[in-house]
């Protein structure tokens, strides 16, 4: 979700740190999250996103 929050700061810039927001368990799968996130977000994806997000704290605060 760390990384979600950050491309919705800003969904033109893919090309960020990953390490600081990821658990120490993902720090051998950098390269492939660097993948996952190349390229272009729209303003619908981004938008859905936020949605998602929104949802998933709902959901966390609920627990």
């Amino acid at each position: 979700m760390n990384i979600v929050g950050k491309l919705l700061e800003d969904p033109t810039d893919t090309d960020f740190e990953i390490e600081p927001l990821i658990h120490g368990s993902m720090k051998d799968k950098i390269s492939d999250l660097k993948l996952a996130i190349d390229g272009f977000i729209t303003p619908q994806q981004a938008g859905k996103l936020s949605v998602i997000k929104q949802h998933y704290e709902n959901l966390k605060a609920r627990s």
